[in-house]
């Protein structure tokens, strides 16, 4: 089994030689440094994505136990569900 590493910290910086706020963001063995409208935009998409991945979650799910659907069929309607919500 692999082992995930969910290390995730963030903190704020201020860049001394740049003169500008900043924000570092740790996930596991990565670091990266971006500005404080970057870190807004990619706390908006985090929480959007994990909103759809429980989302997803919760149709597979109820497709495998309420319907019976096979994995093949689950995958079909997941795939066209998520085409749904992309508009």
């Amino acid at each position: 089994m692999s082992h995930i590493d969910e290390r995730f910290e963030v903190r704020s910086v201020y860049g001394a030689k740049t003169r500008q706020p900043l924000v570092t963001v740790v996930i596991g063995e990565h670091m990266i440094t971006i500005t404080p409208s970057k870190a807004r935009e990619m706390a908006s998409m985090l929480y959007d994505c994990a909103a759809s991945a429980e989302a997803d979650a919760f149709l597979v799910e109820w497709l495998q136990s309420a319907i019976s659907a096979t994995p093949e069929q689950t995958a079909l309607m997941l795939q066209m569900f998520r085409d749904y919500k992309k508009g």
